[in-house]
């Protein structure tokens, strides 16, 4: 089975100044965010292209890596995935589910040394007139069927 690497999380305790850097330095634009009740940015998605997210920024109480997600597809390649992890006795950790921003299909499980490894389907393709969405900091967006890890 093949996958190509889609993206990469980190955790960030400064979410404007990762996000000025990621924008103003790397030329990424923002896709989406996601907000607390006060209207912080707790989350936010960036691109380089037009897939919704290349690198997801989370606010976090250290500097983190949180997770790298390959692409797998669609919805009968995650099948195929949890198949294959369930052949080799690795567990799911998460999912399958479909988050909210970039409204992608997933599992996740971790890799040998604890990180999350997602697999990832039908990624959001975002036009370049699409302003940024924002999200409400609440379960049924990090996971629109079920329990979301919420990272702050």
């Amino acid at each position: 089975m093949k996958a190509r690497l889609q993206h990469f999380a980190i955790g960030t305790t400064d979410i404007d100044r990762a996000l000025a850097f990621y924008q103003q330095v790397v030329g990424l634009r923002t896709s989406d965010v996601v907000c607390s009740d006060d209207g912080r940015v707790r989350t936010a998605f960036l691109r380089a292209g037009d897939e919704h997210h290349i690198i997801a920024v989370f606010l976090a109480p250290k500097k983190s890596f949180d997770h790298h997600c390959y692409e797998a597809g669609d919805w009968a390649l995650i099948r195929d995935w949890a198949d294959h992890f369930g052949t080799l006795d690795i567990p799911l950790d998460w999912g399958p589910g479909r988050h909210g921003p970039g409204n992608n299909l997933f599992i996740m499980i971790r890799d040998p040394d604890r990180n999350w490894l997602e697999i990832s389907a039908e990624l959001e393709v975002v036009p370049d007139f699409k302003p940024a969405g924002k999200w409400e900091h609440c379960q049924k967006t990090g996971n629109f069927w079920g329990v979301a890890y919420l990272r702050s």
